[in-house]
């Protein structure tokens, strides 16, 4: 993984900085610091398989205050798409006069100074190689390894990690798990990411190997040291339900800065994603110690906590075969109802335990089966699909934002930063448009 940091400043003539910006507020060696941070997160957070190599530009490149690209003019004293790409394609044009080839890496990071852009950061979702693969980051992040790992993780088709709130509101930044949560503590992503990335391996269960009623012990290895996780599949009995990502994270390795809520507790995640290529929201759904259980209603799955250690943590998978026990679930001690409990054990068997008549076994409930085979990471499909419209999304900052109406689509003859992205007119090769989402600061 190949990137390009290209810092910059808007000056005058006399080399003051232009007006409605300033000069950078990080030297190159913390910006190569920070940059060294990303790549550390990627390497540990990949086991490997992952690795980042950066170029710093050293001296920062230095721009007018105004200029043109591709016939359309841009300025320091806004902050539209037109100015970022603009102030992209002449840092571009300066290092090519530097005998520097901005195409030499396939990622570039353009580090913007303090200017009229209220983003922490932005970058294109997705990128095939058809277009230049682009990043930018305020000045206020420039030295801020975790921000580069999100933005450049959109790049590689990643998008936010959120939750619901209590309220129903979904917070799309909200996974404190995932370092494409809410900026700046360093962590990896969260399994399903991991997942689509082809970094975690993990234990598939489907209507296949969990039958109803059906209960099945698994022992998770902390993702944070094994490149291990567990994805139930409920799409063969519960249709339109989200693949269920069970992950075990303590803090280790990428994971050093793991929130507490989030620290040595067994998570629960849902995603729709399907391939390295499908960018999709990943929602976190439960972070359960010892003795917790989390349940999804529609799919009839609960997932409980027996313990927690070291050498990883000891988790049962039930698929709920009905609401309530019967007289032949309790004779065969089957936990029919997914509560927990079976046999003399449950409250809803007392009825049906000591009775004289003959019971049949249960109607659905095989021995139970071992687990199957580790499923490994999704493979790139063959041929590529047709690789999905890049729009920039942005970091945010800790502090969680009130809801925001979405992002008004632009207008089809100038692209600007929205979710859904169009195509520039010919004549301005850039790719098209991002999202651009302000950040409150404070």
């Amino acid at each position: 993984m190949s990137v390009l940091v290209i810092p910059l400043e808007g000056t005058t003539a006399a080399g003051a900085a232009c007006p409605g910006t300033g000069l950078g507020l990080y030297t190159v060696p913390q910006i190569k610091a920070a940059v060294s941070d990303s790549a550390s997160l990627y390497s540990s957070c990949s086991y490997g398989k992952t690795m980042q190599t950066a170029l710093v530009a050293d001296p920062p490149v230095r721009l007018n205050c105004s200029g043109s690209s591709n016939g359309v003019p841009w300025s320091w004293a806004t902050c539209s798409f037109d100015d970022i790409n603009g102030w992209a394609n002449a840092a571009d044009e300066a290092l090519a006069a530097r005998g520097v080839s901005p195409d030499a890496s396939f990622y570039t990071v353009y580090l913007v100074p303090p200017s009229a852009c209220g983003f922490v950061g932005l970058g294109y979702v997705g990128c095939d190689g058809s277009y230049k693969c682009r990043v930018w980051l305020s000045a206020d992040y420039w030295a801020t390894g975790q921000a580069y790992a999100h933005e450049l993780g959109h790049n590689i088709y990643l998008v936010h990690a959120g939750k619901y709130n209590p309220d129903g509101w979904y917070d799309e930044y909200g996974d404190w798990s995932s370092w494409m949560g809410y900026c700046c503590n360093d962590r990896c992503p969260n399994a399903p990411q991991m997942w689509q990335l082809g970094w975690l391996t993990v234990q598939q269960y489907d209507a296949s190997s969990l039958a109803p009623g059906q209960t099945v012990q698994v022992t998770l290895p902390s993702q944070s040291t094994s490149n291990s996780g567990l994805r139930i599949d409920v799409s063969g009995w519960a249709p339109g339900v989200d693949p269920i990502f069970v992950s075990y994270r303590t803090r280790a390795a990428g994971d050093l800065q793991l929130a507490d809520d989030v620290a040595g507790r067994v998570l629960v995640h849902q995603a729709p994603i399907a391939n390295s290529f499908d960018a999709q929201k990943t929602v976190w759904r439960a972070a359960l110690l010892a003795g917790g259980a989390w349940a999804q209603a529609a799919a009839g799955i609960t997932v409980r906590v027996a313990s927690l250690g070291s050498s990883g943590a000891a988790v049962s998978i039930c698929r709920q075969g009905g609401a309530a026990e019967t007289a032949a679930s309790c004779q065969a001690g089957v936990d029919w109802d997914c509560d927990g409990l079976v046999g003399a054990a449950s409250p809803s068997c007392s009825a049906f335990l000591g009775s004289s008549a003959a019971v049949q076994p249960p109607p659905c409930s095989p021995p139970v089966k071992p687990p199957p085979p580790a499923r490994p990471p999704p493979r790139l499909p063959s041929p590529k699909p047709p690789p999905p419209r890049p729009r920039p999304a942005p970091v945010q900052k800790p502090s969680p934002p009130p809801p925001k109406p979405p992002a008004p689509k632009p207008p089809p003859s100038r692209p600007r930063p929205a979710p859904a992205a169009r195509p520039l007119p010919p004549a301005r090769p850039s790719p098209p448009s991002p999202e651009a989402a302000l950040i409150r600061r404070g």
